[in-house]
């Protein structure tokens, strides 16, 4: 598949591509000979691959592109997939062609949910497993998790953070549910009248706030800014955690606490 547009302009001291609606990168010399122009152009340092499913790909599809990739560009990049993508082999050539940073989607920790309402069939022995392929080869990699799903609760978000405490990225993102229209949990949502016809996604941290649901979307918002808090910090703080995910003044004192000594145990800094 070709790729639909190699992105002009500099993120950050690196080149962005985006890849075709399937995230397949094409394998003849078109691609890697934009990509050449681009590094020439732009005398980056760093390359962004913005495909979501940058594994989900044959794997002598993979074995071809890394080997021109290591010959003709060369340089650092980060890429994103998802969790039942990973193996040994992909990670290893990867790593081979100058892999650094991963980004995996594993968006929800609860096998039941995730296969039922996400549709997602794998488990979280898979997931974790794949962790620990990408510990052995030195990836610095991120989980992105999603909280708030219609029909979600407090125990099914836990268990999303009890799978981050399973792995060892070096950060976590988590963000809330975002019903965009003509996907099937948009029309799921519907159809329950979860939302109704008009709703918008305004911003994407803050999701859709859905309607008669387990956890109010206050509650969310608690758990969104205390979920990396829950899933790197010692469980011994998981009471101040808890306490933290309240916006008075009380929890946001805690709240600011609990950051600082984030940022001094998990970025190896002092935050300010």
């Amino acid at each position: 598949m070709d790729i639909e547009a190699v992105l002009d302009r500099l993120m950050e001291a690196s080149v962005s591509v985006w890849l075709d609606a399937e995230g397949k990168l094409r394998i003849d010399k078109g691609a890697p000979d934009e990509l050449k122009d681009l590094v020439r152009k732009y005398n980056p340092s760093y390359i962004d691959f913005n495909s979501e499913t940058f594994l989900a790909r044959p794997i002598e599809h993979l074995r071809e592109f890394a080997k021109r990739y290591k010959e003709e560009i060369g340089l650092p990049f980060w890429c994103q997939t998802r969790p039942e993508t990973i193996s040994e082999e992909k990670i290893a050539l990867l790593k081979d062609m100058g892999g650094k940073n991963i980004n995996i989607g594993i968006e929800c920790g609860n096998e039941d949910f995730r296969r039922t309402v996400l549709k997602r069939n794998y488990s979280n022995d898979q997931m974790i497993n794949g962790f620990k392929i990408l510990d052995s080869f030195g990836f610095q990699y991120t989980l992105n998790n999603i909280i708030g799903f219609p029909g979600e609760t407090r125990e099914i978000v836990f268990d999303t953070i009890k799978v981050n405490r399973a792995a060892n990225p070096t950060t976590v993102n988590v963000y809330i549910f975002a019903a965009y229209k003509n996907v099937p949990l948009y029309n799921y949502c519907l159809e329950k009248g979860f939302i109704d016809k008009n709703s918008t996604v305004n911003q994407l941290m803050d999701g859709t706030e859905l309607k008669n649901q387990p956890l109010s979307y206050q509650e969310l918002k608690g758990l969104q800014r205390t979920f990396p808090l829950y899933a790197l910090l010692p469980e011994s703080q998981f009471e101040k955690i808890h306490r933290a995910e309240s916006f008075d003044e009380e929890g946001n004192r805690l709240f600011e606490e609990l950051k600082k000594d984030f940022y001094k145990r998990v970025f190896k800094m002092d935050y300010n």
